[in-house]
């Protein structure tokens, strides 16, 4: 699903909580093309995933993040493995301190997963996509 305010997913996607009190971030997420079944998925994952029983998350920011943190998605791995496209996180953040600074934070937090990590370069569309570098650290 796609939502335009803050919201915490949870189960197996069954569950949305909204956010209000989150700030919003500009997020554009695009879809590679690859065609991957939900049901495939879910057979694919070792153990099968579980969906754990948690109460709403918690209410104010300095204990979401932690809360968060402390989250796994159990299909990362077999997605990853029917689709290793998906296993890309691409930067797309303006060329000014904001956006140098938002771009390092977010491949910062990404260096424990299992994720590439790019940001894309500067001219068209089609030139930045071809001449993405990868961010120190990502596989």
């Amino acid at each position: 699903c796609v939502q335009a305010r803050p919201v915490i997913v949870g189960g197996a996607g069954e569950r949305i909580v909204a956010r209000p009190d989150l700030p919003v971030m500009a997020l554009a997420v695009l879809n590679p093309g690859t065609a991957l079944a939900t049901a495939e998925v879910y057979g694919r994952a070792v153990p099968p995933p579980s969906i754990p029983a948690t109460g709403a998350p918690p209410a104010r920011l300095s204990s979401l993040i932690p809360w968060l943190a402390g989250r796994r998605n159990d299909l990362t791995a077999a997605a990853q493995g029917l689709a290793p496209e998906i296993g890309e996180v691409i930067l797309a953040t303006n060329a000014t301190v904001d956006g140098q600074t938002t771009a390092h934070y977010i491949s910062d937090a990404l260096a424990a997963c299992d994720v590439a990590v790019s940001r894309l370069a500067s001219g068209t569309l089609a030139a930045a996509f071809a001449g993405r570098k990868p961010i120190s650290g990502s596989p």
